[in-house]
Parts: structure tokens; C-alpha cells; sequence
């Protein structure tokens, strides 16, 4: 007997690996790969002729036992990010946070014609698994997908600080003084420009329970610098490269419940490439806490 069969090319492989049913923990960005080798099926849905990774930027911030996640997301990417911003007449977005098969599912909807935006989600502080995704109707059915596990520390009564969040700057003098000030203005990823400027906002908890000056540290290494490198960086036997950036700022006791702070930064010397942002808060000369973002700098027609 003769089958023949014929598998159209435009379609993916959305089963998931058996590692992510046992352990969606294991579930990173970029990780559930739509075109595998050799799959074992595919499918190839009505709704769209197009899936890929969604670029986007998500940043945990805390508010007493809850947590609010910001998600922006940016359909563009780089090789067509002018051509499908024009094409974009209708766009559905949606971002979903569910922790496990029978936990509450949180859902967020918005639609519009940018080809980048922000959702906001309200939900318990624990780790879930989140799915921010994106339809659009341009010329040809466009659809993406993020989802990846989000690991969220339990709410405690320690000195911490939430993700930092990347905004855009309009001018360095008119920062938002608050994460609802900000949102409006949050990047749709982390995805910069040569030269650009942006803004990062960051918050810090427990300092009530921690009245005495703190020290707040900024830097950006680029990825794939040895570690001997560094280390003759930090003990002054080699001059730092232009595109290693360190800002510190001193403040002094806070009685706030939540202490946000954000700043700009630019990066007028960063070539093309992966590089990590790293805030740390320290006391009495200790580093007590720390959050990281990567950034990559991409050279993107906008």
C-alpha cells in the first residue's frame, strides 16, 4: 500500500516536550521550539500563515501578598520590524498567568494597531506559568507566542527589589516617579538601539523594617566577557571598555512601604550584542539585594 500525504509548510509543532508537562518549571524563554527537527506532527492552524517567538519584557513587581506583572510586547522583529509595523491594521493581545492545571486562570485582553504594547495582571506572589501572545490581520494572518515559566520569590520581610522594567525617555528630567507613572512608557522588550537612551525603574521593599542610608548600584556588562577579564577590570590591572557602565547612588533612611527610583541611562558606545543589567542594593558595604535584566542591542529600523 502506497500512502501520499502532503504536510503543508506552514505549520508548527505546539505539543509540548515531556520535560514541561513533569516539570513546567524547566519552561525558559525561547525554550518550546515551534520547528524541532524532525517532529513527530505538526499543525497547521486556521488562524495564521505566520508563528513566531514574540519578542516582549516582563517584570515582576510586589504589592503586599500579590504581585502585579507588567508584560510589553513588541511584534516586530528585526529583520521586518518597518515593513509589519505598516502592515498592522488589527492587533489582539492577550497575557495569561496559571500556575498549575486546576489554579484560577488570571486573563488580560487588549487590542488596537500599535505593533507594541503593555498588559498588566494582577495575581498571588507565587510562580506561575505565564503566555503572553499576540494575533494580528495584516496582509496575511500574523501570530506569536511567549511562554515560559516565571519564578517568583515568596513575599518576606527582607530587604528586596523587583525587576527592573525598561522605559522610554522622552527627557532625562522628567522621569516617572512611580511604577503607574511608568507603565505608560514601558519599552515593548528588551531590545535597544545603538546610542539610544532608555530609562530603567526599579522598586525596593522591606526598607521599613531596615531604617539606616542604603547604596543603590547600576551596571551593564557586556555578555561573553571572561571572567579574568572582569576581575583585572574590577582590580584596576586593565582600563574598563567602553562599553561597561557602572552608576551608584547613595539615599539615605526610607520609611516608605515601597521605594521606587528610576533613572536613565544610555549606552552611546555599546555595539551590537547580549548584555546584562544588574541592579544591587547594599548595606553597611554588603550587598543585600539584587535583580538582573538582559538587554540586547540590536540594530532595528524603526
Amino acid at each position: 500500500t502506497r500512502i501520499i500525504s502532503h504536510n503543508d509548510p506552514r505549520s508548527w509543532y505546539f505539543l509540548p516536550p515531556a520535560k514541561f508537562v513533569t516539570s513546567p518549571d524547566s519552561i525558559r524563554a525561547a525554550a518550546w521550539d515551534f520547528e524541532p527537527d524532525h517532529p513527530r506532527t505538526t499543525y497547521a492552524p486556521p488562524y495564521t500563515s505566520t508563528f513566531h517567538e514574540l519578542p516582549h519584557q516582563i517584570a515582576v513587581f510586589r504589592r503586599a501578598d500579590s504581585m502585579v506583572v507588567v508584560a510589553g510586547y513588541d511584534v516586530r522583529v528585526p529583520e521586518d520590524s518597518a515593513a509589519r509595523a505598516e502592515r498592522i491594521r488589527h492587533l489582539e493581545a492577550a497575557l495569561v498567568l496559571q500556575r498549575s492545571p486546576d489554579a484560577p486562570r488570571r486573563m488580560v485582553r487588549d487590542s488596537g494597531s500599535a505593533p507594541t504594547g503593555v498588559l498588566l495582571a494582577l495575581a498571588p506572589a507565587e510562580s506561575t506559568l505565564v503566555s503572553l501572545e499576540t494575533l494580528d490581520t495584516a496582509d496575511s494572518t500574523h501570530a506569536a507566542r511567549a511562554r515560559f515559566w516565571l519564578a517568583v520569590a515568596p513575599p518576606d520581610s527582607g530587604v528586596a527589589l523587583s525587576d527592573p522594567l525598561l522605559i522610554r525617555v522622552e527627557r532625562p528630567d522628567s522621569l516617572p516617579a512611580s511604577l503607574g507613572d511608568a507603565v505608560g512608557t514601558a519599552l515593548g522588550s528588551a531590545r535597544v538601539r545603538p546610542g539610544e537612551r532608555v530609562g530603567v525603574l526599579g522598586e525596593t521593599y522591606g526598607l521599613v523594617s531596615h531604617p539606616q542610608p542604603f547604596r543603590v548600584t547600576l551596571t551593564v556588562t557586556r555578555e561573553g566577557e571572561s571572567f579574568l577579564r572582569r576581575v583585572a577590570e574590577w582590580a584596576g590591572l586593565a582600563r574598563r571598555a567602553d562599553r561597561y557602565v557602572s552608576l551608584s547612588w547613595d539615599a539615605p533612611p526610607v520609611s516608605a512601604l515601597v521605594y521606587p527610583r528610576a533613572l536613565a541611562l544610555g549606552l552611546p558606545d555599546a555595539k551590537p550584542g547580549r548584555y546584562r543589567l544588574d541592579l544591587t542594593l547594599g548595606m553597611g558595604g554588603q550587598p543585600v539585594a539584587r535583580a538582573t535584566r538582559e538587554i540586547r542591542i540590536v540594530k532595528v529600523e524603526r
